[in-house]
C-alpha cells in the first residue's frame, strides 16, 4: 500500500495547476499561529494524501508527526480541497408519523459522488421513556424487540441529547463539509419519510438541503422487479442501515454500464 510518505516523494507527477497552488498560497488562516513554512508543508502533505485510499489517509494522518496541535490543520486543509456532495442519512424514529411520532436516533455519513466516506456523525435523541413504550407498539417493534429496548435505553439516557442541540450539530457538521454554494443532496433508503422528521424537527438544517434527494428505494423497485435482490442486515439502528444503503446503491450501480 503506499503511504503519504511515498506520494510526497512523487511531488514531480503532480498537475501542475496543484504545483502552481501550492507555489502561490499564502500562509493558511485556518492557524494563524503557524509559520508560512508549515502551512505550506502541510498543505502539500494534504494535497499528495489525496492519492490515497481513505482508508490509508485516515491511518496515516492519525499516526503521522502531524497528530494533535497540527492534525485538525491539516483536516481543515483537506476539506477544503475535498468538500462532500452527498448527506446520506438514517433516522430511527418511534413510528412513521411524523406530527405524532419522534426521532430517536440519526447517523450521517458526507461522502462524494464516488461514495468515499469523508465524515460521519451520529447521535441519540432524547425522549420520554414513557412515550416510547407508548408509541413502539405493534407487529414491527414485536418482531423487532431486542432494537426497540435498545433505542428506549439509549433516548432514555444521559447520552442522549435534546433535539435542539442535535440539529445545531448537524448543521454545523453540514457548514464544515459541504460547499454551501454547491446544492446538498440527502440520500438514503426510503429518504422521503426521514425528510419529513427532519423538515418537522430540524427546519434549519432542512434549510440547507436540495429539493431533489437520491432515493435507494427507486433502485431497489427497479432491481428488484428484475430478479436482482440486495441483502441487508436490516439492524433498525442508525449508523449500520446508512452504510447499508451506502453498500446496496453500490450493489446496484455495478449491474449499470454508463
Amino acid at each position: 500500500m503506499r503511504t503519504v510518505r511515498a506520494a510526497r516523494d512523487e511531488m514531480f507527477v503532480l498537475p501542475q495547476p496543484l504545483l502552481l497552488l501550492l507555489a502561490n498560497t499564502p500562509a493558511l488562516d485556518v492557524s494563524p499561529t503557524l509559520p508560512p513554512r508549515w502551512s505550506h508543508e502541510l498543505l502539500l502533505y494534504g494535497i499528495c494524501a489525496l492519492s490515497l485510499p481513505h482508508e490509508a489517509f485516515q491511518a496515516e494522518i492519525t499516526s503521522s508527526k502531524f497528530s494533535g496541535l497540527l492534525q485538525p490543520v491539516l483536516f481543515a486543509i483537506i476539506l477544503r480541497i475535498m468538500a462532500a456532495n452527498l448527506l446520506w442519512m438514517d433516522l430511527e424514529m418511534t413510528g412513521l408519523d411524523p406530527v405524532q411520532d419522534k426521532i430517536l436516533e440519526v447517523a450521517t455519513i458526507a461522502t462524494d459522488f464516488n461514495f468515499t466516506p469523508l465524515a460521519r456523525y451520529q447521535a441519540a435523541v432524547k425522549a420520554d421513556p414513557a412515550f416510547m413504550k407508548q408509541r413502539m407498539v405493534g407487529e414491527f417493534w414485536d418482531k423487532n424487540d431486542a432494537t426497540r429496548q435498545a433505542l428506549i435505553t439509549v433516548s432514555g439516557s444521559d447520552q442522549a441529547k435534546p433535539t435542539e442541540q442535535v440539529e445545531t450539530e448537524l448543521v454545523n457538521f453540514v457548514k464544515q463539509y459541504f460547499d454551501l454554494t454547491q446544492p446538498i443532496y440527502l440520500a438514503g433508503n426510503s429518504i422521503h419519510q426521514d425528510r419529513k422528521f427532519i423538515e418537522r424537527a430540524w427546519p434549519e438544517l432542512n434549510a440547507l438541503l436540495n429539493y431533489r434527494m437520491l432515493d435507494v428505494s427507486a433502485w431497489k423497485i427497479i432491481f428488484e422487479n428484475r430478479g436482482r435482490k440486495f441483502t441487508s442486515l436490516d439492524m433498525h439502528r442508525a449508523m449500520s442501515d446508512i452504510e447499508g444503503s451506502i453498500n446496496e446503491l453500490k450493489y446496484y450501480l455495478e449491474k449499470v454500464t454508463l
